[in-house]
Formats: C-alpha cells, structure tokens, sequence
C-alpha cells in the first residue's frame, strides 16, 4: 500500500493557501491602491468570496502542489529522481541472528530487468551462497526473504558472516536459481566461487550467528 501522507499533505497546504491568498492578494492590492485603513471590513469578505474566486482557486492548486511534491521528498521511503537504492534494514550491521530469521529491507527504483537477490559470505570462507530468490518486492518499496539457505553446516553458532543485497540482470538472475535449483536436488550447497557477471553489490551487513 503507497503512504497516503503526501495526498494528506497536498490536503492541507491546498485548503490553506486557497483561504490565505486571496486575503493576502486583496490587501497587497487595496495598500498599493488606497491606503491602509480604508477598506470596510464587510467590503473585503465580499470582495474576497465572490469577486476574487480566481485568485482562491489558484491558492489551492499551487498549495496542493507544492505539498505533495515537498511531501514526497521529505516522508517518502523512495523519493523521486533518485538513484536505485537496495538496504537491509534487519538485521543491522554487526547484529545477530538466528540460523533461521527473516531479513528485511527496502528498495528503491530498480530497474523492470533487475532482480533482487540476497547472498551470503561466511567469514574466512571464498565461496558465496544464494538464498531463496529472486526476492519479490512489494509496492511500498519493502522486502522481505527467510535466510539463510544451504549454510547450516558452514556456519555454525557464534560465527561471523556476511549478507549482501544485489541486483542482477536475467542471466545473473538465471544463473543464480540454476545453482539453488541444482543444490536442492542433490542437497549439496557448495557456494558459487564467485558473482555471476551482471550481479552488482549495493549494501551489505556482517552479523553473528546465535
């Protein structure tokens, strides 16, 4: 589900310029063209609600506007016009966790022909381990994938390793389920010697294992 909070936002700053500015209009004007003072007070609620109806209309739709736009960039996980961003919230980094949990984490902007996978590099270990991908990403940005898979007998309790978040284009992607495939069947996870080309790192955590 998308955050309401910028629409919230374009409510209120619409419905508050649309009142303020054409108060602020009509007295910018009656200064310039009369004097202060001399405008009635019955004269300005007419002249404001009916003769400058305009000027109300643009106040609301500028405000709306501006709100949302500010408000996308200031409350939204993922603001506009900015880079592909991939972070693993949990764990955090030199954390803990279980050989079975949850790691979380968002994503912003990543391209339709990328796919997020998440690896796992066990400390003094070369070899690297896929977990259970490609990791599906939600509307709000968010992810969400249990790991890790296949590392039960090469990380044992209180010993380091680390989890790496990439994005890989198709052949990556493919390759990188051909080797979990291929290992299930023989229930053999021997680790990939290296990324597959087309497997970019963007963040990374080292955690414990409990």
């Amino acid at each position: 589900m998308q955050d309401p909070t910028p629409i919230y936002v374009a409510l209120i700053t619409g419905i508050f310029t649309g009142i303020v500015t054409p108060f602020v209009n009509y007295y910018i004007e009656s200064r310039r063209t009369s004097g202060p003072g001399t405008i009635h007070p019955r004269i300005r609620w007419l002249d404001v609600y009916i003769v400058r109806r305009r000027s109300a209309t643009i106040g609301l739709v500028a405000g709306a506007v501006a709100g949302f736009v500010i408000a996308l960039f200031v409350t939204s996980p993922c603001p506009p016009l900015v880079p592909t961003r991939i972070q693993i919230t949990d764990p955090v980094d030199s954390g803990t966790m279980l050989r079975m949990a949850d790691v979380k984490g968002t994503a912003c902007h990543v391209p339709q022909d990328r796919r997020l996978w998440l690896v796992a590099l066990p400390e003094g270990a070369s070899v690297y381990h896929p977990q259970a991908g490609p990791v599906e990403i939600v509307s709000d940005g968010s992810w969400l994938v249990t790991a890790p898979e296949g590392l039960y007998d090469p990380v044992g309790v209180g010993r380091r390793f680390t989890m790496i978040a990439v994005l890989a284009d198709s052949k990556a992607s493919s390759d990188l389920k051909d080797y979990l495939d291929k290992a299930k069947s023989t229930g053999r996870y021997l680790g990939l010697d290296k990324l597959p080309d087309g497997a970019v790192r963007y963040h990374q955590v080292t955690v414990t294992r409990k």
